[in-house]
Formats: structure tokens, C-alpha cells, sequence
């Protein structure tokens, strides 16, 4: 591990997120969403801090296993009673293993639910330590008028992509909004691109390639997948905000950092493996019969230019 130093700010974040989300959990009852919006947003928040350290993988197993029940609560749009015992046992075991690793202690043994399999209708959960955060660079002053003219058109993307999330969730193979939600993340990377706005481009290139997938009927639109697709609006909006601070004034110049690493490999599992959505589907959403014409796995169309 680094510097124990350097970990000591990290761990304490995860003991906070940690204690917020057994808090969410207090009031959780099976069949029911109560707390579960707040603890996937905390969850997500723990990733990503996990992702800026180094740690023993049995911390990342865990991370893994509570973001594989929250998935799957996501998917039955409420707790069971299993994801429910599951983040139970996984906050206890959380609350014992972070206050060992800020005392140089070996992590207690991991045992019961918290090694139990990936819950059915859970997104597959990346593997391995995550690549440091993207610094993103801006000139405010000579690249001003360009960003705000980048900044004005993103709102009205950001606002399909949003409006398009809510439709899927009534309809997940509604061609019209895929298609509207691939063309507002295609404009976002071209956008960014030619702005050097790198951590934009690649967020929005990998959310736009989850899209075409589901365009072309190879991926299913499942809960866990939108998810991923509104906390990639959610995370475009905050760059949005960063890069207006900046040229606005608002905030001392300086690289933006805004947390990518886990939402891109959380999105990267499903484009390696596009068939986990289908399987994780328990109830597939009414749709038109497939287009026999669809082309193979193999060989996918090139995304469609807006």
C-alpha cells in the first residue's frame, strides 16, 4: 500500500459514506425504495474515493458485492428482503475492516452474505484497482466565448438526455429516444473534442457506445443500465458547472477534477459483455418483434452521426 498518509483522508471519507449509508439503512423495509436513490448515490461516491487509493482487495470485494445488491435492489425498484440482510452485513463488516486499515490491522475475514454471488439482476461490478482521475484544462481567457457557446448548447443535451432517461424507464426500446439520448452524448464527445475537453470526450463516448448497443438491439435496457446512463448526465452536468466557475470567475483557475473512473468501468463491463443486461432483465420490457436485418454481434454497425 502507499503512504499510509496519503490513505488516511480516504479512509475516512469511506468510514463517513459508510456510517451515511447504515444510516439509509435504518429506515430501509423490503418492498419498499426509502433510502435506496441516497445509498446508491453514496456507494457511488465510495467508489470513487476507493479508486483514488490503493487498498487490500478484500475491501474491493466488498465494494463489489454492496454495489451488486444496490444494483439489484435498483432493478426491483425496492429492497428484498436479501439485498436488504446483504447491505446489513456488508455495513457491519465495513465498520469493522475500516477502523483495522486506519490502525495498520489485517481486515477481519470476509464470510456469510458479503461473499455471496453477484444478486440476480445486478449490473456486473468491475474488477481490479481503477486509473487515477482526469484532469481537465481549461483557458478560460482565450478559449472563453468558445466554452460558453459549449456550455449553452450542452444544457439543452443535458435536458433530452434527462427527459430521455424517464421515457426509458417507461418504455426501455423506445427507438426515438434511444436514438435521441445517443445523439446528445454523440454531440457532447464532438463538442469536447474539439475543445480538448478529454475527460468529456471519453465519458461521452463510452455512454454513447452503451447507447448504440441498445440501438441495434444487442443490449437491454435494463435498470441497472439506465442508471448508469442518468449518472453519466449527472456527472456531464457537474463538468458543465466546473467549467462555468471557472470562466465565469466563480472559482480560482486550476485543473477540474470530476470523479469518471468508476461510472467508466462500471459502463466498460457492459460493453464487453452486452448479454449481463439481458440476463439481469427478469421481466422483458414490450416491444416491437427484432429486425431480422439487425447485424451480427460480431460485426456492429458504426455509430450513426447525429
Amino acid at each position: 500500500m502507499p503512504d499510509s498518509k496519503q490513505q488516511e483522508p480516504l479512509l475516512a471519507t469511506l468510514a463517513q459514506l459508510t456510517e451515511k449509508i447504515a444510516m439509509e439503512l435504518v429506515f430501509a423495509e423490503p418492498g419498499k425504495d426509502i433510502g435506496l436513490l441516497p445509498a446508491n448515490a453514496l456507494l457511488t461516491e465510495m467508489e470513487e474515493t476507493a479508486g483514488r487509493g490503493s487498498f487490500p482487495e478484500p475491501l474491493g470485494a466488498a465494494l463489489r458485492h454492496a454495489r451488486a445488491a444496490v444494483d439489484a435492489a435498483l432493478d426491483k425498484a425496492g429492497f428484498t428482503p436479501d439485498t436488504l440482510q446483504q447491505l446489513h452485513d456488508w455495513a457491519k463488516w465495513m465498520q469493522t475492516a475500516l477502523p483495522a486499515l486506519q490502525l495498520g490491522k489485517p481486515l477481519p475475514p470476509l464470510s456469510g452474505p458479503v461473499t455471496a454471488p453477484t444478486a440476480a439482476g445486478a449490473a456486473p461490478a468491475p474488477a481490479g484497482p481503477l486509473p487515477p482521475e482526469e484532469e481537465l484544462n481549461i483557458n478560460a481567457e482565450t478559449d472563453a466565448d468558445l466554452l460558453r457557446e459549449f456550455i449553452n448548447e450542452s444544457q439543452e443535451h443535458l435536458q433530452n438526455i434527462e427527459l430521455g432517461v424517464l421515457s426509458l424507464e417507461e418504455n426501455p426500446r423506445n427507438a426515438d429516444t434511444l436514438n435521441s439520448i445517443f445523439r446528445a452524448f454523440h454531440t457532447f464527445k464532438g463538442g469536447s473534442g474539439f475543445l480538448n475537453l478529454t475527460p468529456i470526450k471519453n465519458l461521452a463516448h463510452e455512454l454513447e457506445s452503451l447507447l448504440d448497443l441498445a440501438r441495434n438491439q444487442r443490449l437491454e435496457m435494463t435498470s441497472p443500465v439506465i442508471n448508469l446512463i442518468l449518472e453519466g448526465g449527472d456527472t456531464l452536468k457537474k463538468f458543465i458547472a466546473e467549467i462555468d466557475a471557472r470562466i465565469s470567475g466563480r472559482t480560482p483557475p486550476g485543473p477540474i477534477v470530476v470523479p469518471t473512473q468508476a461510472l467508466l468501468a462500471r459502463v466498460r463491463v457492459f460493453l464487453q459483455e452486452p448479454g449481463a443486461a439481458a440476463a439481469a432483465a427478469h421481466t422483458p420490457a414490450p416491444s416491437a418483434a427484432p429486425n431480422p436485418d439487425a447485424a451480427p454481434a460480431s460485426t456492429p454497425p458504426p455509430p450513426q452521426p447525429a
